[in-house]
């Protein structure tokens, strides 16, 4: 964003970074597995402002580990962490349409946690989950995952 758009959208609580914030707090309140931003602010620049937001360090992608881990032990338990953190989202009647193995981070304990929730929404539709699902499998198979991991 320019920073005038980013400064208007902030004045009509429609910025990225006020979605990411109000998605992470109802994630959080619904017990969903989720990075909480712990800081955040804005910077006035030329004609507007420009917005950050700060999480704390909570591990590897899904997408970084798939690739670089090797022992199908720890492939599984990271596919495994995934799995039920996506199970925990769909339990709790919500659907995010970015999905992917970039956006889910697993920690040394093997445990998923979601980023970048801000397109996060109530799920009124199976069709909803479907497509969410779709998203996942269409990016693990591009990143080479195997079926038997995607199928999971």
């Amino acid at each position: 964003y320019t920073p005038l758009r980013q400064w208007l959208a902030l004045c009509a609580s429609c910025h990225p970074a006020q979605r990411q914030c109000r998605a992470t707090r109802r994630l959080l309140k619904a017990k969903v597995p989720v990075v909480p931003v712990v800081d955040g602010g804005f910077e006035a620049c030329q004609l507007g402002c420009r917005v950050w937001l700060l999480a704390p360090f909570a591990g590897q992608s899904l997408q970084q580990l798939l690739v670089e881990v090797t022992d199908d032990h720890q492939r599984t338990a990271a596919v495994a962490a995934a799995v039920h953190l996506t199970c925990q989202l769909i339990r709790a009647g919500y659907w995010f349409k970015d999905l992917k193995p970039s956006n889910i981070l697993v920690d040394d304990q093997a445990e998923a946690k979601l980023i970048d929730v801000g397109s996060v929404r109530r799920c009124r539709k199976t069709g909803q989950i479907q497509r969410m699902l779709a998203v996942m499998d269409r990016v693990l198979a591009r990143d080479g995952a195997g079926e038997s991991l995607r199928c999971r």
